[in-house]
């Protein structure tokens, strides 16, 4: 486990999920854009469907699931620490503890009244005003406390076209906590959070294809189509940054409204504590973009009307639209009952209820405004067929589909921990889980006429999973440890109008790990290590199976990967702390892996035609030995804090925080790959009385490695347009912070 206090969140000015994977090593998170798709690896173990499905890493706040891990704001609420759990968890956390966890304590509300104030400003347009005040509303009996945030980024880079700034946000946010202690044994603890922030799209590069013939489009429109949507080699930033959107239009970002409501009530007696966490949450999501094929240099070509085969030899600079919008809701309680802590025996047992629906549309369409009379555009797909897909309503719609899932679960759970000797201690947890879930897809089918399908509306599973270990101290501050845990993702249904491929099966995780912990030099150096081994069975992964319709498919056979993790943490001196953790990992394909969507992309390279095979009807692509994506081999992190005190009265502090990640292929044939990527933040501060100035320089080097790659069907829907997306760039920022 990982743990970043509240200490380290306030000086390294933290205000994103990027900014804590980047205090942690073995964890990752890409996403493309806005926040959405947002994907987190935990040492290689990996969602290869971008947060469509369950996620592999669970999200809670105050023990409240949130279901979209995108939907968290960290610096919007008063955190306490923030931990990261490493490995399978499912017996402890459930189903979406798959390869981790990631928990948002909150700090309580006071009983001594207080207010803090802080005001943010800094190049690009940031500015962040944060205020909270608690305190005693009825004696030490009820506490409350009530916090607000609004800040506002434009983005670091500038599109090539329009001039406008993209990767920028508006966040509008605040909560109330409340504390009442019923007894001084029986307490219960309220949070309410509501958030309405807009996200502007991501800085988007356009990428030349360069693998195979046809890479380029011939101006009498013979070209080979072929291989012209894919890209081979390491992407690295071209500098043709496009914001992707019309301001103008409103046709921009990604708007997003998140609730959640909670309340954990805890009861201690002689005989044992029992506790009941209750929550409801709702995240509400809406992305519009709409996208210049021109600053692509991929326009659309036009044909002529009447023999729509004969092109003309000029091109439209059109316009593709992509829309998306979800809304989750869900309520759930657990009960818990844990004896005693303090004897040699200890178990605990609980039951968990949960009910989720989910709501998922997605559009894409191209406009016909300006096209010469006479004249359509010629679309032309992979295998080189010619469609035209005209509406009445001048635009050009490919697909719409609009998909409710409700999903309901229930879990037993139970755990024991026995010291069979004062230093020899053994665990167990247990959890058997039941889940069943309905689909229902709506579909436009290239602007024809509404229809339903009830595709499987029940999907029944049911799910075992355990956490077993063995701790062993043989000397004071210092303990050894081996632990097996398994884990199981569900399956789910794919939300595109065939019927053939639905549903999908269940992932399982197998992971062992053995390893030390240990506190040296009267704990001014500590070390830990880790070595470990995951199996994973059926990995699902998002890819397209035809031109017009993607989802996610079940890869036959397994994935593999082994690593090890070493974290340190020394004070050499007095007042500076110096930390440094590092994570090797080699997560790859099991020989029998199939890739279905890399065969189709792959149709017309000779090197991966070779190799297709046809499994269950479809055309695949073996992958055994291949690299899983979205995973890089090395990852490191390190911190050098030095405290001290300015004219010998001020308190000050110096801080520089590095982060590293080796370069991680894109997709399971590893034709593409985004290099290797290091970042710098430094941090300075200094505290007068009840005022506190600090100041940030975040990515010093100005470090503009990808952060994420795809054939992108939203920019140019019919090509499969390679895209990737960049983080924010160097910027600068000071804050002014009052406590009364």
């Amino acid at each position: 486990m990982t743990a970043i206090t509240a200490h380290t969140l306030e000086q390294a000015h933290v205000e994103n999920l990027h900014d804590i994977i980047s205090l942690a090593p073995s964890v990752n998170v890409a996403d493309f854009g806005a926040e959405t798709g947002t994907t987190i690896t935990i040492r290689g173990d990996t969602d290869q469907t971008f947060g469509i499905n369950v996620p592999d890493v669970a999200t809670f706040v105050d023990g409240l699931y949130i279901r979209d891990p995108q939907a968290i704001n960290v610096a919007a609420v008063p955190l306490s620490d923030v931990e990261i759990v490493k490995g399978p968890v499912s017996a402890l956390y459930g189903r979406d503890a798959f390869a981790g966890v990631i928990t948002y304590d909150l700090a309580r509300p006071t009983t001594t009244p207080h207010a803090d104030i802080s005001e943010t400003a800094g190049d690009y347009g940031k500015s962040e005003l944060k205020a909270d005040a608690s305190g005693p509303l009825i004696g030490d009996k009820v506490l409350g406390e009530i916090y607000g945030d609004f800040d506002t980024f434009n983005g670091t880079y500038k599109d090539n076209v329009s001039g406008a700034l993209g990767g920028g946000d508006v966040k509008k946010d605040f909560g109330a906590l409340l504390d009442v202690n019923w007894t001084s044994n029986v307490s219960t603890h309220l949070d309410f959070y509501y958030g309405y922030d807009y996200f502007n799209n991501a800085a988007v590069e356009a990428l030349k294809p360069n693998c195979g013939a046809g890479a380029e489009i011939n101006p009498d429109g013979t070209a080979n189509y072929a291989a012209q949507n894919l890209y081979c080699g390491t992407v690295k930033s071209n500098g043709s940054v496009q914001i992707g959107n019309d301001p103008a239009a409103g046709n921009a970002g990604n708007e997003r409204r998140v609730f959640y409501l909670s309340g954990n009530t805890t009861a201690n007696f002689d005989w044992g504590s029992i506790s009941s966490i209750s929550g409801a949450s709702q995240v509400d999501e809406q992305a519009f973009q709409l996208f210049d094929g021109s600053s692509l240099g991929e326009p659309y070509l036009l044909a002529n009307a009447a023999t729509p085969t004969v092109a003309n030899g000029n091109y439209a600079d059109e316009h593709s639209f992509y829309g998306q919008g979800s809304r989750t809701g869900n309520v759930s309680e657990e009960l818990h009952y844990n004896s005693p802590q303090s004897q040699a025996f200890r178990y605990g047992a609980g039951a968990f209820f949960y009910s989720e629906e989910r709501y998922y549309e997605g559009a894409a369409s191209v406009s016909e405004l300006g096209i010469p009379a006479g004249q359509v555009l010629d679309i032309e797909d992979t295998y080189g067929d010619t469609g035209f897909f005209e509406t009445p309503t001048g635009a050009i719609g490919q697909n719409i589909n609009a998909a409710k899932t409700t999903t309901d679960e229930e879990a037993l759970f139970a755990n024991a921990e026995y010291d069979i000797l004062p230093n020899l201690t053994i665990s167990s947890q247990y959890r058997y889980s039941w889940v069943l879930e309905s689909n229902t897809v709506t579909n436009y089918e290239y602007g024809n006429a509404p229809g339903t399908i009830g595709r499987e509306p029940n999907l029944a599973e049911q799910y075992f999973s355990t956490n077993e270990a063995i701790k062993w101290f043989p000397i004071p501050n210092q303990m050894l440890y081996f632990a097996f845990a398994n884990g199981e993702k569900p399956g789910g249904f794919n939300n595109t109008y065939a019927a053939t491929y639905a549903s999908y099966g269940p992932e399982t995780d197998l992971d062992y790990e053995g390893g030390f912990k240990s506190a040296l030099l009267d704990n001014h150096l500590q070390l830990d290590a880790a070595a470990y081994h995951v199996d994973t069975t059926n990995l699902q992964q998002y890819v397209p199976v035809s031109l017009f319709q993607e989802q996610i498919a079940v890869a036959p056979g397994h994935t593999a990967n082994t690593g090890f993790e070493v974290d340190a943490r020394a004070l050499p001196m007095d007042g500076l702390t110096v930390t440094a953790g590092f994570n090797y990992n080699n997560p790859y394909f099991e020989n029998g892996a199939y890739d279905a969507g890399d065969a189709y992309n792959c149709v017309e390279i000779a090197s991966c035609a070779v190799k297709e095979k046809t499994v269950n009807g479809l055309l695949e692509l073996p992958i055994g030995g291949n690299k899983i994506p979205l995973t890089s081999q090395d990852t490191f992190s390190a911190t050098a804090e030095y405290d001290y005190t300015l004219g010998g009265q001020y308190p000050a502090y110096l801080r520089g925080d590095y982060s590293y990640k080796s370069s991680q292929f894109t997709d399971a044939t590893n034709l593409t790959s985004v290099p290797a990527s290091g970042i710098l933040d430094v941090f300075a501060g200094v505290t007068f009385d009840r005022y506190t100035l600090s100041a940030y320089i975040k990515n010093v080097t100005n470090d503009q490695a990808p952060n994420f790659f795809q054939y992108d069907s939203t920019l140019d829907y019919f090509n499969h347009v390679p895209t990737v997306s960049l983080l924010p760039g160097r910027t600068i920022a000071a804050t002014i912070a009052a406590k009364f």
